[in-house]
């Protein structure tokens, strides 16, 4: 071979290799993609005919610019470039995702897959591919849409029919026909929680659906000359509440007691007011609606004749009427009270409170079970502390056990008290571990708990504790369970005041009426918190709040030493 071919071929075979280097760099190894087609969620698919479908990048090698998923009704493996495809963007490390699908044929089978597509361009689909179909055209269902829920009555309520495949409408009110057509607009002069069903047919086909309606009631905040403060008020069955209370009696230093019914806008009823004179120095201490709709009041007295403190008890009809006078239920031997009254879930009640114990000379927890007529009692027991212990409030446990809350005598100057809670079995002895005792780290001032109430079993307890507020302390908010009961801290607080009474919401949180700087105080705490303050410059409190049909509360108390009764609504306003 001749020298200049030589030469002519060894630069080629050079430019040969140095294009394949760079060919071979292109071509280097790829770091592994892969995706996996997940499953089909299709709760709304009778409706909508919209499912949502799952996948998962289980490896991203060097980054995903699109993934999603791709269907077909004709293509068994969905294409990218010919199919429906959901484009859900880009990825840059493992991820799971979901994609919304549109199943807008019925009677076709789906094909549903999942797919990436990498830096490179490179189109990677799940192995795994979905069949779903969509249900025949013909199934009938019931929906509609409610437009002006939780309005404030009066107001009106748009209902509107979003059912499939109905022909004919009826509409119901709490089984009242209402209407007959596809949407219609209902005027609620009242306020209450009513059930609204919408029935439709298809030939000889129908299905119904129920929602719930609230209405807000009348909002008032009324204080009622010629009594005290009000101690207690419940929602009367038909319409209205029953309120309790003390008032001025005949010596300065006396009091009475009142029963008085009031109406929706909170003014009284004539000739449903009653008045008491028990002895000297009465209070109402506790109400409670019975399950036959009938209520219980308890009391509290001194008795001249024993020269002792006694409990009296008074029953009344469903309709919020005395039956009779009230009766006594005390020791004559000793100092004793009931602060407060539940029904168990076998239908008798249950009181706690103190009794006087002449040995020890302390007041001991005193807790008392009985049918409703006060004749036969399941338990009676007082039991003993090394100080005093008082209950102020109780509720029954998810497995008919007892749960008392109040305060016990502790250690430091003054006497100050220390959270007390007491928890026993259906029978009324105490549980192992309990009673337990337990406080701020000040010993200078009392902590109490004043109310307990719960959900399932979910516990809630307000009072006070102290704080840097010497005055007043703070409103105190246990929130624990029936099983470990913690009580200990630190303390859960809704700012400055006394927490007398609470609710309980269905839907988490509580609800905490009491006093603060003088002025009456709600407050909630739960997913949506709020605060308000009621009255003038005080000594203003709330002693007791409900929650009403309307999903709204009631409370009573004392504006300017004068009964003070307030609705307000679901959010605490008026």
């Amino acid at each position: 071979m001749k020298m200049h071919q030589k030469i002519i071929l060894l630069i080629a075979l050079v430019a040969l290799v140095a294009a394949c280097g760079r060919e071979l760099k292109y071509i280097a190894p790829l770091d592994p993609v892969s995706v996996l087609t997940g499953v089909a969620n299709t709760d709304s698919l009778n409706i909508s005919g919209k499912i949502t479908v799952t996948g998962e990048l289980a490896s991203a090698g060097d980054g995903i610019v699109e993934h999603g998923h791709v269907w077909s009704t004709v293509n068994e493996f969905p294409d990218y470039d010919t199919d429906n495809k959901s484009k859900l963007g880009s990825l840059d490390e493992p991820a799971n995702f979901t994609s919304s699908v549109i199943l807008s044929e019925a009677n076709v089978t789906y094909f549903i897959r999942a797919y990436v597509i990498d830096i490179y361009d490179r189109i990677i689909y799940g192995e795994k591919v979905l069949e779903e179909i969509r249900v025949e055209e013909d199934v009938l269902i019931a929906d509609f849409s409610i437009v002006n829920n939780h309005c404030t009555a009066p107001c009106t309520v748009t209902f509107e029919s979003e059912s499939v495949n109905a022909k004919q409408f009826k509409w119901y009110i709490d089984e009242a026909l209402a209407d007959t057509t596809a949407g219609f607009s209902h005027l609620f002069e009242e306020g209450g929680s009513f059930n609204v069903k919408l029935t439709v047919f298809n030939g000889n086909d129908s299905t119904s659906i129920v929602k719930p309606v609230t209405v807000v009631g009348v909002t008032f905040e009324k204080p009622i000359s010629g009594y005290k403060f009000g101690e207690a008020v419940i929602p009367l069955e038909e319409g209205g509440y029953l309120l309790a209370g003390t008032m001025d009696g005949d010596g300065a230093s006396n009091t009475d007691i009142f029963l008085m019914k009031v109406d929706q806008d909170g003014v009284p009823v004539a000739d449903s007011v009653w008045h008491y004179d028990v002895g000297l120095v009465e209070e109402v201490t506790a109400l409670v609606r019975l399950s036959n709709q009938r209520f219980i009041l308890l009391g509290a007295f001194f008795n001249e004749e024993t020269q002792k403190d006694d409990i009296f008890y008074l029953r009344i009809d469903g309709r919020g009427v005395p039956e009779g006078s009230p009766d006594f239920l005390g020791d004559s031997g000793r100092d004793e009270r009931f602060n407060d009254i539940i029904e168990a879930s076998d239908g008798k009640v249950v009181m706690a409170g103190y009794s006087y114990n002449p040995v020890t000379e302390n007041k001991d927890l005193y807790i008392y079970k009985v049918d409703p007529d006060f004749a036969s009692a399941s338990f009676k027991e007082r039991i003993p502390g090394p100080e005093d212990e008082e209950a102020f409030s109780l509720v029954e446990t998810e497995i008919g056990g007892f749960i008392f809350v109040g305060a016990a005598s502790g250690a430091g100057e003054g006497n100050p008290t220390d959270f007390y809670v007491m928890k026993t079995n259906s029978m009324g002895i105490p549980e192992n571990g309990y009673p337990k005792v337990s406080g701020s780290a000040d010993t200078t001032h009392s902590d109490i708990f004043y109310a307990i109430d719960k959900q399932g079993g979910n516990i809630f307890i307000t009072g006070n504790v102290n704080s840097s507020d010497e005055d007043f302390g703070d409103i105190v908010l246990v929130e624990t369970d029936e099983g470990s009961l913690d009580v200990s801290p630190p303390f859960s607080t809704l700012g400055a005041g006394i927490g007398f009474s609470l609710v309980a919401l269905p839907g988490g949180g509580a609800v905490v009426a009491g006093a603060r700087s003088g002025q009456a105080v709600i407050s909630k705490k739960g997913s949506v918190s709020w605060d308000h303050a009621f009255g003038g410059s005080g000594p203003d409190f709330f002693k007791d709040i409900q929650t009403t049909p309307d999903g709204g509360f009631i409370l009573t108390g004392s504006k300017n030493k004068v009964l003070y009764l307030v609705k307000v609504n679901s959010q605490g306003k008026i």
